[in-house]
């Protein structure tokens, strides 16, 4: 069946909701919502000045509410635009000398310590790079997917597992710049989203052009479907309301793992059947209505993979294992 944030590998064991907490008393167990992410109201800013400037206070007071704590923080950097802007503002708000820890991989492609380092220079901070081979990434899997509670289809869990234990020598609080792509329009798939639905609207050819583009790349981003057009529109809209990108990479995955599964497997595997179990434990219908599909995907994101697989399988448990 469909997975969803409340839910564990465990029978009988549930998680709480995002945006909810739970009350116990001798009346019993009930979970009650404290906040509901909404797109509504508009733009309220007069110019894109005012809405950095009001950005930067709310960031800012972010992270100072985070630096109150009894032990030393430090900071995981990649040297990517997340993270160094939570490093700036660290820089700014904190008294105590700071740590920052990146990945180094022994491969050119996807190392980001150059970067890394270079930023931490600039700001004046030290920079402690963590080397992480093949070989951990195999050694520690087992142990990250224990830990984590959660089979993902990539290695960045083993790497954090890695990460995480060699950074707690020195700092047991750490600050990350995970979230941001989910809440400020990050990923590639936004951009190819969106030339998707302008080509679905009846646009030229310049449009079909940039996405192959996109698509004919050396290295293509991680978690981008090799397509330029949607696929199921009809069931899918039908089902969500909208078309979200996760359906989409649903039903791409869905011929693309057949190959790797046992002939049992695979003859359950169903995805029409799974997209309407995630449409209807979603509340899609009611939750994506009248969003642009761009922003119907977002609202997934933010909703089912930032609690369920960013904050687990790429921070807090990971993190929590080694204090």
């Amino acid at each position: 069946g469909v997975t969803m944030p409340e839910d564990s590998l465990f029978e009988g064991v549930r998680q709480v909701r995002p945006g909810h907490y739970v009350k116990i008393s001798d009346k019993g167990i009930s979970e009650h919502p404290y906040w509901t992410l909404s797109f509504g109201g508009g733009n309220k800013y007069r110019s894109m000045d005012e809405a950095a400037e009001h950005f930067q206070e709310l960031l800012d007071e972010a992270v100072k509410l985070r630096l109150d704590a009894d032990v030393q923080i430090g900071a995981y950097l990649s040297g990517g635009l997340d993270s160094s802007t939570v490093l700036e503002s660290m820089s700014r708000q904190y008294s105590e000398p700071i740590e920052s820890f990146t990945i180094r991989y022994s491969q050119e492609a996807g190392d980001e310590s150059h970067a890394a380092a270079a930023t931490a220079k600039h700001f004046g901070i030290s920079n402690t790079p963590v080397d992480i081979s093949h070989a951990d990434l195999v050694d520690n899997l087992k142990a990250s997917v224990w830990h984590t509670e959660l089979p993902v289809m990539n290695s960045h869990s083993s790497a954090k597992y890695v990460l995480s234990e060699r950074a707690s020598h020195v700092r047991k609080a750490v600050l990350t710049g995970s979230g941001a792509d989910e809440f400020f329009i990050g990923y590639t798939m936004y951009s190819q989203q969106v030339l998707m639905e302008q080509k679905r609207n009846g646009a030229n050819g310049e449009v079909e052009r940039r996405l192959k583009q996109m698509l004919n790349r050396d290295q293509v981003a991680p978690g981008l479907m090799p397509v330029t057009g949607y696929r199921k529109y009809g069931r899918i809209s039908k089902l969500f309301g909208n078309y979200p990108y996760q359906a989409l990479r649903a039903v791409v995955f869905e011929k693309a793992v057949r190959p790797f599964l046992s002939r049992d497997m695979a003859s359950q595997l169903n995805c029409d059947s799974s997209l309407s179990q995630l449409a209807e434990r979603y509340q899609a219908k009611e939750k994506l209505a009248g969003l642009a599909p761009w922003r119907a995907s977002q609202h997934m994101q933010i909703s089912c993979d930032l609690p369920w697989y960013i904050s687990t399988c790429m921070d807090d448990r990971l993190s929590l294992i080694h204090i």
